[in-house]
């Protein structure tokens, strides 16, 4: 098998995965699953982490074994622009861990509860501290510049899961936006006038 049907088989490959990522945390099959498990819908959440990880293993072996020519490598100064980065990767996440109800996140709070909480709170109420202060989506932010910055050279196979990724975040992150929307109403369409999506734009210039 050449390059580029290796190619074409890890962009099907990770375009699939995120397509049944999004499509399992959908309205619709949300709606489906209280619908018919009932109390068992509790579930879901662990279960949804469980079938994320399981299907996206084998999409990461396969991508890994397929090498390239090399597209771009963090070289001299650009080593330390690369651990700025992997820095700012983590601390973004970490401080959205902060202010995130984890066992939410986790699907643990819900096996003693049968609601369906926004935002990652208990209450389904928007979270104004911390880094949600200044930004909507840490999480989805501290992932692209982890995917980014995560391996110190870029093959050509690395280039296009890095890119279906960045783009598979991005447009996660709208259509997060639109279940928040539909979910809270005017109080979140004014939390999205107030902080920037990702790059706190706004607190800088209030600066």
């Amino acid at each position: 098998m050449n390059l580029v049907h290796e190619l074409v088989i890890i962009a099907v490959a990770w375009i699939a995965w995120c397509v049944l990522h999004s499509f399992l945390i959908s309205h619709a099959v949300r709606r489906w699953s209280k619908r018919v498990l009932g109390p068992s819908d509790r579930y879901f959440r662990i279960c949804f982490i469980i079938i994320s990880i399981v299907t996206i293993v084998p999409v990461i072996i396969y991508s890994r074994q397929v090498t390239g020519e090399v597209v771009f490598a963090w070289n001299g100064l650009l080593e330390y622009a690369r651990w700025v980065l992997l820095i700012l990767s983590a601390w973004l996440f970490l401080a959205g861990a902060r202010v995130y109800d984890m066992r939410i996140f986790a699907g643990i709070a819900q096996l003693s509860s049968t609601a369906n909480p926004a935002a990652l709170t208990e209450s389904g109420t928007i979270i104004r501290r911390g880094i949600l202060k200044h930004s909507r989506h840490p999480w989805y932010l501290a992932s692209v510049l982890g995917v980014w910055a995560f391996e110190p050279v870029v093959d050509l196979p690395g280039l296009v899961v890095r890119v279906i990724l960045t783009v598979y975040l991005i447009v996660g992150t709208y259509l997060e936006e639109r279940k928040l929307v539909a979910e809270l109403g005017d109080e979140y369409r004014r939390y999205q006038d107030e902080v920037s999506m990702f790059i706190p734009l706004k607190w800088l210039r209030r600066k």
